[in-house]
């Protein structure tokens, strides 16, 4: 991946419709991966329709955000909590991604579209 597009994806994941739940929306404050160099952790994901994403990881907790660290141990970073928006901002400004994804137990449960 480029240096200019500011996310770092890691292994392709595809996601499950039964593990997708609706939450109605992405909670006010969310957890991401900040790397290196204002790098984020992202994936890319094959929906259940067949469509391919790329989108920022995002956690419920920090908690949730290192077992995300513990399952990918080729990256290493730091779990920091922002605003929804202040995460979709990030996310927006980065032409490669497509969507904020929502973790759980390392596992998507919701994917919101910026684009």
């Amino acid at each position: 991946m480029s240096d200019t597009s500011k996310a770092e994806v890691t292994k392709s994941i595809l996601v499950e419709k039964e593990a997708l739940v609706s939450l109605g929306r992405f909670p006010e404050n969310i957890w991401m991966i900040s790397l290196a160099d204002g790098l984020f952790a992202a994936n890319n994901a094959t929906l259940p329709d067949a469509r391919f994403i790329n989108g920022l990881a995002c956690f419920l907790s920090g908690d949730e955000a290192h077992l995300y660290i513990e399952a990918h141990p080729e990256m290493s970073g730091d779990p920091k909590q922002w605003t929804f928006n202040e995460c979709r901002e990030i996310a927006k400004s980065r032409p490669v991604i497509d969507a904020l994804l929502l973790f759980v137990k390392v596992k998507i449960i919701e994917v919101h579209f910026i684009r």
